[in-house]
């Protein structure tokens, strides 16, 4: 089914082709043990209808499991690709953003922040109906201290994580929801480059392609302006997204 760094996941389907398939995460090395259970207690607090469910956590001899519940849709990353940089309506990408806002904000109601939110780790049926997947970065902090961790993917990455600096987890969260709103509605993301650095340099220099939302609604532009912000006590928490124009009359 797919493959990152620190784990395999493949599809586990009953013998009889009767009852309930699961998808298995399948840790690859030892020293990703701590990673699978850190992750297993974060799914354990977390029950939303937009948010992947956990089965258990399983162990055989050298091997650790993540058994999860089995999503039979493609995620968001695959769903634009086939759009050919060609972005969906915006009465879609409030849908899909509500619901990715909704998800988030259970999550940080309980300490938790994802860290790596970008379309591959969204999935999508076919109502537009979404389920956020893959919390191995996630963190629990209960007092608003800040993180050092670098990770994530570079397009999606906050100005103060692509500097390496300690940050705000929930901050970090804001900017990648703008990022992932963005690149729905226009196709692209906001800062594009070849690799880190120069994706890095554009963050920096803050420039963000506004030619490409001319024409949106200014509900929308301003969802962005409180995602996008260089400074991060300036970005709206996830509550306070919710309350927008944009995300208020969102069907879903």
């Amino acid at each position: 089914m797919g493959e990152g760094g620190n784990a395999v996941v493949k599809l586990l389907e009953p013998k009889s082709g009767f009852g309930t398939s699961f998808a298995i995460k399948q840790f690859k090395e030892r020293e990703n043990w701590p990673t699978a259970r850190t992750e297993a207690d974060i799914l354990e607090e977390l029950h939303h209808k937009n948010i992947i469910k956990m089965e258990r956590l399983y162990k055989h001899g050298e091997k650790v499991y993540l058994i999860l519940e089995f999503i039979d849709a493609p995620n968001l990353a695959e769903v634009m690709k086939k759009r050919k940089g060609e972005g969906l309506g915006e009465d879609i990408v409030k849908k899909i953003i509500r619901q990715l806002v909704e998800a988030l904000c259970h999550c940080h109601g309980r300490h938790i922040y994802h860290l790596d939110v970008k379309p591959e780790n969204i999935v999508i049926d076919s109502n537009w109906k979404i389920k956020l997947i893959d919390f191995a970065f996630s963190v629990k902090i209960i007092d608003k201290s800040k993180v050092r961790k670098y990770c994530g993917t570079p397009s999606y990455m906050a100005p103060e994580v692509l500097k390496r600096e300690s940050y705000f987890p929930q901050k970090v969260d804001s900017w990648a929801v703008g990022v992932v709103a963005f690149k729905l509605l226009t196709g692209v993301t906001p800062f594009r480059g070849k690799n880190a650095d120069e994706i890095r340099e554009k963050v920096n220099a803050y420039e963000l392609d506004k030619e490409l939302v001319k024409n949106a609604s200014k509900e929308f532009k301003e969802f962005l302006n409180k995602t996008l912000r260089r400074g991060p006590e300036s970005r709206s928490s996830m509550k306070d997204l919710l309350s927008l124009p944009f995300l208020k009359n969102a069907s879903l």
